[in-house]
């Protein structure tokens, strides 16, 4: 088995904090009310990486919805919209089309975890 880099480890310990405080402060599905059990970025972290961790980008969604997604019914996202507000888009919205210095870095990663640790 490969051995994990340190910015491996260092991703790892602040995406498992992300999601302990994204379920913890949104415990059910927004979309269909069932536990939640899993955390959709909204703004995919592929295309909106300083987006990864922040915790308004984190959606609560049961196994099922997630799948939905990512899968099947793109219209999700207007669900996901008209529940979390306008308001709660059009600042995601607004951070996701500035321009971001560099991220995901080892230094930027453990700032964002530090902030998760809060």
């Amino acid at each position: 088995m490969k051995k994990k880099t340190p910015k491996q480890i260092l991703r790892s310990k602040a995406d498992r904090r992300w999601y302990e405080i994204c379920i913890k402060r949104e415990p059910k599905c927004v979309i269909c009310g069932k536990p939640a059990v899993q955390i959709h970025h909204f703004f995919p972290k592929g295309q909106h990486g300083y987006l990864r961790y922040n915790l308004d980008n984190g959606i609560s969604l049961c196994m099922g919805c997630h799948f939905r997604i990512h899968h099947c019914d793109g219209s999700l996202a207007g669900e996901i919209i008209k529940k979390k507000g306008m308001k709660w888009y059009n600042k995601l919205k607004a951070i996701a089309q500035e321009e971001h210095a560099s991220f995901n870095n080892m230094d930027w990663i453990q700032t964002q975890l530090d902030k998760l640790n809060k």
